[in-house]
């Protein structure tokens, strides 16, 4: 939907508004995030439509979603989400394409503000399945001892 409702705004240069295009029947869109300013364009154009927007990956164990229709919130969570499905942004070197890691062998969080590694917690209640049938994929997503011994934290998204 992300993709389709840019298209409908972007379109909106191309082709002339009518009148009528706010006089419609849809209620809410939902579907992958979409950039504050197509957003505003779009309800401006459409009317006041109810956008629940979400970010995760099919093959991730983790999503977010902006269920509150608050303009260019989907990358932000609270307190009790993070309680029940632990996430974290760490460190990340793009170059090398790993994690950044301290002088003891840890992975580093990032400060607020700063890019990094979207990783979320692996276990009994957050599971990670992987790829079907393609164990070398899903290896590549784990990351092990991450904050200490033994921790398990699949990789998302920078």
């Amino acid at each position: 939907m992300g993709d389709r409702r840019r298209g409908s705004a972007a379109a909106g240069a191309a082709v002339q508004q009518r009148e009528d295009e706010k006089d419609h029947k849809v209620r809410m869109a939902v579907g992958n995030g979409v950039r504050s300013d197509v957003w505003r364009e779009f309800i401006t154009r459409f009317g006041d439509i109810k956008m629940c927007e979400l970010y995760g990956a099919t093959e991730g164990n983790i999503c977010f979603m902006n269920h509150t229709g608050k303009i260019g919130s989907v990358g932000r969570s609270n307190f009790f989400y993070k309680l029940v499905f632990p996430f974290e942004l760490i460190k990340y070197d793009i170059q090398k394409d790993e994690p950044i890691k301290n002088k003891d062998g840890w992975c580093e969080r990032v400060k607020k503000g700063e890019t990094g590694l979207l990783i979320s917690k692996v276990n009994h209640a957050n599971p990670f399945f992987g790829y079907a049938g393609n164990k070398k994929h899903t290896t590549k997503k784990l990351l092990c001892d991450v904050f200490k011994k033994g921790d398990v934290f699949s990789t998302l998204e920078i």
